[in-house]
């Protein structure tokens, strides 16, 4: 005879499988040592694969810092790396969360335009994005962000009220959600809220 009681249990206690698309990030092992402590199933990929096989089998995936290549000879690279994330997300079906690079990236695809935004260190943010709500301390290291997203974008922006910068972002039809700190590390509940959403 089957006990439900504790089928239920398992069920509800089944650690999520997050796959970390690694884009180089110096962050990249607090974030995997951050999402162990959490008992999560951590996969690591770099991006640029096989998209049929990336975006299969897992229950949600983080698009890790990184750096995006600028200047002239770096054009095309910057191009694929654009195109491919376009055709990842436009796969996936679970909940995505871009940080500082993947943030930049859910933003160009989406109709965002990047530029000169230098933030470093801890910082005090004051947001109303569904993955974190209030005031917080987080962590910055970037050069560039997200200054702003046209009319036409199925984004929605999130502006820190203390900096009047933007610091989030969501897609207003799809789980995909992305912000420009390091929540691996220092701000780890917009990390804790997007695996209770995972879940």
């Amino acid at each position: 005879m089957v006990d439900y009681l504790k089928v239920i249990f398992k069920i509800q206690w089944m650690s999520p499988k997050i796959l970390v698309l690694n884009n180089g990030s110096a962050y990249c092992s607090n974030l995997i040592q951050y999402l162990m402590k959490r008992d999560c199933e951590v996969f690591m990929e770099n991006p640029y694969g096989s998209l049929s096989q990336i975006t299969k089998g897992y229950d949600g995936v983080i698009i890790s810092g990184g750096i995006i290549p600028e200047g002239a000879i770096d054009e095309k690279k910057r191009g694929r790396s654009i195109a491919w994330y376009k055709g990842f997300l436009e796969q996936s079906i679970v909940p995505v969360l871009g940080i500082c690079f993947g943030h930049l990236m859910i933003g160009m695809i989406y109709g965002g335009r990047r530029g000169k935004m230098i933030e470093s260190g801890e910082r005090l943010v004051k947001l109303n994005f569904p993955l974190l709500k209030g005031e917080t301390t987080v962590y910055q290291d970037h050069k560039k962000g997200i200054l702003r997203v046209s009319r036409r974008s199925p984004l929605i922006a999130y502006r820190d009220e203390n900096s009047g910068l933007i610091q989030a972002l969501s897609h207003n039809k799809r789980p995909i959600y992305s912000v420009q700190f390091h929540p691996e590390v220092r701000g780890a509940e917009v990390l804790d809220n997007f695996l209770e959403l995972v879940s």
